[in-house]
């Protein structure tokens, strides 16, 4: 599934419920790094959806108090770091829906309602736009676009070509 096909899932589905409130990017280390462009781009662009980055260890110990039914939590991890999969139960106890992103299956992807995989530049370098900083921006500008509408987000996708 697509990037925006599962975004469009995802935020139908929580209509129900009151719709998407909040996304909260969750990674550690070099991860949580990769998503630092989608957070630029909700602080800039969403009027309608909250948008935090946080380490998976604080999400562990202290998770906003507005995660729950009306929050998608993405949590980013290669392989499955110990406390991005803490972070997952967490999230999920409190009634977010969970997005992975990985490079090889894990505890992580096994834990989370969704998984999109990507392509570490560690890897393989030559398409940015397959990485987890890409699909994380993908994601946010997919919920901009559908909460509220991003009128840029055509240019946006083509520029990922």
């Amino acid at each position: 599934m697509e990037i925006r096909e599962l975004m469009e899932k995802i935020v139908k589905d929580m209509e129900t419920d009151g719709g998407v409130k909040s996304v909260v990017w969750v990674a550690a280390g070099g991860s949580h790094d990769g998503h630092y462009a989608a957070q630029y781009f909700m602080d800039r662009e969403s009027t309608v959806v909250r948008s935090q980055q946080i380490t998976s260890s604080e999400f562990v110990y202290a998770p906003p108090k507005r995660v729950g039914k009306n929050t998608i939590v993405v949590l980013t991890s290669m392989r499955g770091t110990k406390e991005t999969i803490e972070a997952a139960k967490v999230a999920k106890s409190l009634g977010a829906i969970t997005v992975s992103q990985y490079v090889d299956e894990s505890e992580l992807t096994e834990v989370c309602d969704y998984n999109v995989q990507y392509g570490s530049i560690w890897e393989d370098d030559k398409d940015q736009s397959k990485t987890n900083a890409g699909n994380a921006l993908r994601m946010a500008m997919a919920i901009v676009d559908l909460t509220e509408g991003y009128e840029h987000y055509a240019e946006a996708m083509e520029a990922f070509t």
